[in-house]
């Protein structure tokens, strides 16, 4: 997948404030007896 928050920006905008929000991504973890846990992150 293309990295586009990486790449310059061509259009000459001014940007005053950059940043990713509201992003979840779940987590799976064991636990102390190795069963599955879900998390969130």
């Amino acid at each position: 997948m293309r990295d586009v928050q990486k790449e310059r920006d061509s259009r000459n905008i001014r940007i005053d404030r950059v940043g990713v929000c509201d992003v979840n991504y779940p987590i799976i973890a064991l636990d102390h007896e190795n069963k599955l846990q879900n998390m969130k992150a």
